[in-house]
């Protein structure tokens, strides 16, 4: 044994031996000899398989003996055995290492073993820890991704209506118009305006008039469909993205009954408040190929509309 090691080797708590390839005892750490109540000069000389560490039981004395001599072909080898120890029979999980020269030739065996129960025991403790490290890890990983989450809602999210705010609008508009431009397909742009909304508000507190704007939205969004999209630009300003439509009847429709399902008469503040709707309505690209020529041509072809008596749609010129 490299007497520099011998003191590093002593202090494990695992046993660990070297050998003679005809399985002779040439040393065993001391920890283990301790536990047993045994001294290294009653071992050294010794076969291993031969010691009282596995006495009283024929098979495991075979059992070490052929792991040994396995070994000592050069192949390594791992099992688990009874052995006696402290005046119990205790199972260990051991690995026979044969050690070679450099010929590549087997001159020693290394047995090492240590008790299952304990080392299960402290697998389980680190495994334990592993799982809560994990546990912890992946809960916090969660409650920063349900943060960030919340806080891009919030970025593009109106906050009356639950309905996606200009921001978020601005960019869904900005990603049609590049998904149109590569597949050649055409969209349209509606701006949307509550009529005489400042009259309304003026007549009605702040609670009543925040009820028709959620009321109005409700309808909105039970309203468009899957592939459009639709957003609160603010005040009574709303805005409607139809992707990839048929043609301008198509349109017409679609603002047509936009307008008939979602304006009406409301009770609120124990008033009957009428609401109308204005459409302007802009296309790309015969309109604008940009979000900024769309949404100047949406806002010109709604003020034309409301100009021009409200109430109804008009499309960009």
């Amino acid at each position: 044994m490299d007497l520099d090691l011998e003191p590093l080797v002593n202090s494990l708590d695992t046993f660990i031996g070297v050998l003679s390839i005809d399985g002779e005892i040439i040393f065993v750490n001391t920890a283990p000899l301790a536990a047993a109540g045994l001294l290294l000069d009653d071992l050294i000389g010794q076969i291993f398989w031969e010691t009282a560490w596995f006495s009283g039981v024929e098979s495991n004395r075979a059992y070490i003996r052929k792991h040994c001599e396995l070994a000592a072909t050069g192949v390594p080898t791992t099992g688990e055995v009874q052995v006696n120890l402290s005046g119990a029979r205790i199972w260990v999980e051991f690995t026979v290492h044969p050690q070679f020269n450099d010929k590549n030739q087997v001159t020693h065996l290394i047995p090492e073993g240590r008790i299952i129960e304990e080392w299960k025991k402290s697998q389980s403790a680190l495994a334990k820890i592993n799982y809560d490290l994990e546990l912890a890890i992946y809960n916090r990983t969660k409650e920063l991704r349900e943060a960030n989450e919340r806080l891009v809602e919030l970025a593009t999210t109106d906050y009356l209506t639950g309905l996606p705010n200009r921001r978020h609008a601005e960019e869904h508009i900005e990603r049609i118009i590049s998904q149109s431009h590569r597949t050649s397909t055409n969209m349209a742009l509606m701006y949307i305006d509550i009529d005489s909304f400042k009259a309304i508000n003026d007549t009605i507190s702040h609670a009543a008039r925040d009820a028709v704007l959620k009321t109005i939205s409700d309808r909105f969004r039970a309203f468009y469909r899957k592939n459009e999209f639709m957003a609160r630009l603010g005040g009574d300003e709303f805005c409607l993205i139809v992707p990839n439509f048929k043609n301008q009847q198509e349109l017409s429709k679609t603002a047509q009954r936009l307008i008939e399902t979602c304006a009406g008469t409301f009770g609120v503040d124990q008033q009957h408040i009428t609401v109308g709707l204005s459409i302007g309505i802009a296309i790309f690209p015969e309109n604008g190929t940009t979000y900024q020529h769309l949404s100047a041509a949406a806002d010109a072809a709604l003020y034309k509309v409301k100009n021009n008596g409200k109430g109804t749609f008009g499309f960009a010129d």
